[in-house]
């Protein structure tokens, strides 16, 4: 949250975690919030968001529906997974802050296409940047009004290819938490949204 300030989000997500734990994580990561400017969105957890002063929650299958989401509270951006054209048009209809989209059509898919890359990877530098499904959706969903954000398996080399398709900003998990560095690799995409994202 320090390396990426008012630019970056940090999502907390805990599903096996619930109760005294969970809050209290997350009131630590909105101290981190209001210190740093960064956002703190929380996974699945409407009132943990609420009860905490996050700025935004990610709606999972498991959650209240958007709608409803929305009559509990008007205070928080509300993000939610979208799968295809359609749940991406109700979505923005519905009044979704953001849609997360896979890099991956499926999981079956995403599976295949993570061995793929990183025998890519070892044979030729960065991964492939998605399967053409994928980007089929993602060029779609880009063309409306609701910012796009992209998980999945995204590699810093991948952000300028992706910015330049119109998406709002990419998520990373292994990219940054599986790194010794955390800060110097978000700032490594950081780096790659600016050089690469106008071109």
């Amino acid at each position: 949250m320090e390396a990426t300030g008012s630019r970056g989000a940090l999502q907390l997500r805990a599903p096996r975690t619930d109760g005294a734990p969970l809050y209290d994580m997350a009131m630590t990561l909105a101290q981190a919030q209001r210190d740093t400017g960064a956002w703190l969105v929380i996974n699945d957890r409407v009132d943990v968001a609420l009860c905490t002063d996050a700025r935004g929650v990610q709606l999972t299958a498991k959650s209240l529906d958007l709608e409803d989401a929305r009559l509990v509270t008007d205070s928080l951006a509300i993000g939610v997974s979208v799968h295809d054209l359609e749940e991406g048009i109700a979505a923005r209809l519905a009044g979704a802050s953001w849609g997360v989209v896979s890099r991956a059509a499926d999981q079956s898919e995403h599976r295949a296409e993570r061995r793929a890359a990183r025998k890519s990877e070892r044979a030729a530098g960065a991964p492939a940047l998605t399967s053409d499904k994928a980007l089929a959706l993602i060029a779609q969903l880009t063309r409306g009004d609701m910012p796009i954000v992209v998980i999945g398996g995204v590699v810093p080399q991948h952000v300028g290819p992706l910015r330049r398709m119109g998406v709002y900003g990419i998520a990373a998990i292994r990219g940054i938490w599986d790194t010794e560095n955390a800060a110097r690799a978000a700032n490594d995409y950081l780096t790659h949204y600016d050089r690469d994202g106008s071109g």
